[in-house]
C-alpha cells in the first residue's frame, strides 16, 4: 500500500473511532459525512473495477449500482463498526465484496441452459439487429422494430390537435348560427 493509501486509511479510521465515541447525533453526522467525503473516491475506484469486471463477462452493470450499493454498505460499516474487533479498512472491504455480488444478484436470471442454471441476460449488451421469431417462426423483425417505432412529434401533435380544436369551434359556430336564423 502506498503512503497516500496509508494516510487516507488512517485519517477514515480516526474518523471511524470518532465516531463511535460520539454521543451526539449531529457530531456523529458530521463525522460520517466527512468520512465518507475522503472515501467517495476510493469508492468511485471500486464501482469503476466491478464495471470492469462485469466487461470481462460481457455484461453491462451500471456504474452507479455499484456506488450506490458501496455507499449503503459503507453506511452500514461505520454504523457496526467496533474497534476491539478489527480494523475499518477490513470491514469495508468485506461489507463492498458483498455488495458487489449483491448488484451482480439483481441482474441474474435462472435459465436451465446454462451450466450453473443463472443467467445475466438482463445485463448483456444485445444486438439490435437480431432477428426475433414469433410463435409461427418467422424472423423478418428485428429488435430494432420492436424498440423504435414511429411516433408523431410534439409539434406534429400540437399542430393536430390545434386544427382539430379549430374545426370543432368552426362548427359550433356554423350550428349557432343556424339555430338564430330559424
Amino acid at each position: 500500500m502506498n503512503t497516500s493509501n496509508c494516510k487516507l486509511w488512517s485519517t477514515v479510521e480516526n474518523l471511524a473511532n470518532l465516531y463511535v465515541k460520539a454521543s451526539d447525533q449531529e457530531r456523529k453526522e458530521r463525522l460520517f459525512e466527512e468520512l465518507f467525503i475522503r472515501l467517495k473516491k476510493y469508492i468511485g475506484s471500486c464501482a469503476g473495477n466491478a464495471v470492469r469486471h462485469a466487461s470481462q463477462f460481457y455484461l453491462s452493470i451500471p456504474k452507479e449500482d455499484f456506488i450506490s450499493a458501496y455507499n449503503l454498505s459503507l453506511w452500514e460499516a461505520v454504523k457496526s463498526f467496533d474497534p476491539t474487533k478489527g480494523r475499518l479498512k477490513s470491514l469495508v472491504s468485506y461489507r463492498f465484496k458483498m455488495a458487489e455480488a449483491t448488484v451482480w444478484r439483481q441482474y441474474e436470471t435462472r435459465d436451465e441452459n446454462e451450466k450453473d442454471g443463472r443467467s445475466y441476460a438482463k445485463a448483456r449488451w444485445d444486438s439490435l439487429d437480431r432477428s426475433l421469431s414469433d410463435s409461427n417462426g418467422d424472423s423478418s423483425v428485428s429488435l430494432i422494430d420492436i424498440i423504435i417505432t414511429e411516433h408523431p412529434s410534439t409539434e406534429d401533435t400540437y399542430l393536430s390537435n390545434h386544427a382539430f380544436t379549430n374545426l370543432v369551434q368552426a362548427f359550433a359556430k356554423k350550428k349557432c348560427a343556424l339555430c338564430e336564423n330559424h
